[in-house]
């Protein structure tokens, strides 16, 4: 009797301990995904959901191209089922380096987003300075920093300084010259338009010489050397030539031997 008793005993306690063992078991797996999917939930949420996106600040980029670009980027999900589109999810740091990618006249871009579902993109597109040209009609915008970056409309490049030369293959994204040698032939046209002389073309033919084409003919300079310091000297030829002949205009004049400028009448 005392032996039936406690096997009826230790097998109710053993029924028991699987019972909580099996309990523990469920809990401790049930719970997580209990809360895994009461996340996603959320998280999938409409008012979680980011609905619109305003540009600003654009001027010869497409707003649409824009707009389109972005929404683009909030398709599809992280983690197989959290949307892109999640106000926590989505990232302004991956947008904006993707407009930066897609446009190239973009300069800065600053992406922000608010709780009411709005995308705020504010573009600062990059100056249109110079035209930097290839053979006769396949020109590309560059900005004062010698940067090439998009292809040029017919309408872009009148009364604008063309440059050529100095960039191989594919131009987009390549600077013209390096930042000193820039500003070198920057001086020099600002230099040239303030003696009175427009430039109308800067040809980079070689290391040591730029051709600059102005409304007086061509001029030889030297980029190796700090090419303003011959204008002086280009003025006071173009003085003395047309006090003899006011309509005289010059094939080329070099000014890349130093104080002496040897030149061509037409």
């Amino acid at each position: 009797m005392y032996k039936s008793r406690y096997k009826k005993a230790s097998s109710r306690i053993k029924k028991r301990g699987k019972t909580r063992r099996l309990f523990s078991l469920i809990s401790k797996i049930g719970l997580p995904v209990i809360l895994i999917v009461g996340a996603v939930f959320i998280l999938r949420a409409d008012f979680l959901q980011i609905k619109s996106v305003e540009v600003s600040g654009n001027q010869d980029i497409s707003k649409d191209a824009i707009e389109r670009s972005a929404r683009e980027n909030l398709l599809g999900n992280r983690l197989l089922f959290i949307p892109k589109s999640n106000f926590f999810i989505f990232s302004s740091k991956s947008l904006e380096q993707k407009i930066l990618e897609n446009f190239p006249r973009t300069e800065m871009v600053e992406v922000s987003k608010n709780l009411d579902g709005v995308i705020q993109i504010k573009i600062i597109e990059r100056q249109k300075d110079f035209i930097w040209c290839r053979g006769e009609s396949d020109c590309f915008v560059m900005d004062k920093n010698g940067l090439v970056f998009a292809p040029a409309g017919s309408e872009e490049i009148l009364g604008k300084i063309i440059f050529k030369g100095n960039i191989y293959g594919e131009p987009v994204y390549q600077n013209f010259a390096l930042e000193d040698d820039m500003q070198n032939y920057l001086n020099t046209i600002e230099t040239f338009q303030n003696a009175g002389l427009r430039v109308l073309t800067v040809m980079a033919e070689s290391p040591n010489k730029a051709v600059v084409e102005t409304d007086m003919g061509n001029i030889f300079l030297n980029p190796e050397e700090e090419m303003s310091l011959s204008i002086p000297n280009i003025s006071l030829l173009i003085q003395e030539i047309r006090s003899q002949d006011p309509s005289a205009l010059f094939d080329y004049i070099d000014a890349r031997f130093g104080p002496k400028v040897f030149y061509k009448l037409k």
